[in-house]
């Protein structure tokens, strides 16, 4: 169940922000407003300006115009080791000289808080973390999981108001990945602190937050709670990154309210929802999922061929060729074979229209 975030108004604001590196822009103009308390991830591919986001509030970079606010406080001119804000990196920095102890208490020393405090606080974090018993122990003695979470009680000592993570979990396997991304989520909870994650991974970021913004070549597609990015994606872009789509070109011949009849020629007519303001004639893309594709037909039926096959456990994923077109599947029980012709299609409900693609217009 996705988090209700209260509005007690936003822990980060980003208004009108550029960065741009000579004739090149990172980042081409982000209106951006975080939720305090919020578990927030920045997605997208790499270049799309996600970690110089996250520089950017940290202080480790200045915008080129714009502004970012922190709690409503203008974090211009204020250097990196005075701002409200902490970084969790994928590299993990520890001090390879110090325990597991003084490596989470290294910045509570540094802003001479007292032994007892220390102690209390640390201890504190190392539970929050499952570390409890290993305070001796030096990072090259634990695996990278557990290295993982010193960095992360290293950053939440300090009492951060923002929390940033920048691909934390990149360097783990798999296995790793899914038993941190729960802890994670638990942490946050508990602590409630606003977490600001950065991830190449839209099913890592879909499964932790409570919002997602989706970023290319330096602006933001789409933000929105994961369930409306994935079911009402707003660009073709957001369709295929988040999870992967069938995208059939189709030309609008009719809207009515909340639905337009959709031509996809040789692929027959049908009505489905989609993103508002498309217009009578105008050229359009349907975004079908592969788990929506049936073999044997729905709403949309038309005939194939199977040119792929493919095992992912519980599911085959299958690719047909109709025409031009193919088009993807993802089914359980009998599988057509390589080559055989295939009766495929899908309910008409299950499609969602966004204008055609387009590439990204420069600055």
């Amino acid at each position: 169940m996705e988090n209700d975030v209260t509005d007690h108004g936003p822990a980060v604001r980003l208004s009108g922000v550029k960065r741009q590196f000579g004739d090149a822009y990172a980042l081409r103009g982000i209106d951006l407003e975080i939720a305090d308390g919020e578990f927030f991830s920045l997605i997208g591919p790499s270049g799309c300006g996600k970690t110089t986001t996250l520089r950017l509030i940290s202080g480790l970079d200045n915008p080129t115009t714009g502004s970012v606010e922190v709690h409503g406080q203008p974090m211009m001119g204020v250097p990196a080791h005075k701002r409200p804000v902490t970084t969790v990196f994928q590299s993990y920095a520890l001090f390879p000289h110090l325990d597991v102890y003084e490596n989470v208490a290294f910045g509570l020393r540094e802003r001479k808080v007292p032994n007892e405090q220390v102690r209390e606080k640390v201890s504190t974090m190392l539970e929050l973390v499952n570390l409890t018993g290993r305070n001796t122990a030096r990072p090259r003695e634990l695996s990278g999981g557990q290295q993982q979470r010193i960095a992360l009680a290293r950053s939440l000592v300090l009492d951060p108001e923002v929390l940033l993570l920048d691909e934390p979990l990149g360097a783990l396997d798999l296995r790793l990945r899914k038993q941190l991304q729960g802890l994670l989520k638990t942490v946050q909870r508990e602590v409630g602190v606003t977490f600001i994650y950065v991830t190449h991974d839209q099913e890592e970021a879909f499964s932790m937050s409570d919002r997602v913004a989706v970023l290319r070549e330096g602006l933001i597609e789409q933000v929105g709670r994961p369930r409306e990015i994935y079911a009402e994606p707003q660009t073709a872009f957001v369709a295929d990154f988040v999870g992967g789509a069938n995208q059939i070109p189709v030309t609008i011949v009719n809207v009515t309210a909340g639905s337009y009849r959709v031509d996809a020629g040789r692929l027959g007519s049908w009505t489905s929802p989609g993103i508002s303001g498309l217009q009578l004639g105008q050229k359009a893309t349907a975004i079908i999922r592969p788990e929506t594709v049936q073999v044997g037909g729905g709403d949309v039926s038309v005939e194939g061929r199977v040119t792929d096959l493919s095992f992912v456990g519980p599911v085959m994923n299958l690719a047909v060729a109709c025409g031009e077109l193919e088009i993807r599947s993802m089914i359980s029980g009998r599988t057509p074979q390589p080559e055989e012709a295939t009766k495929f299609g899908w309910d008409a409900a299950d499609s969602w229209i966004v204008a055609a693609a387009v590439e990204a217009e420069p600055a």
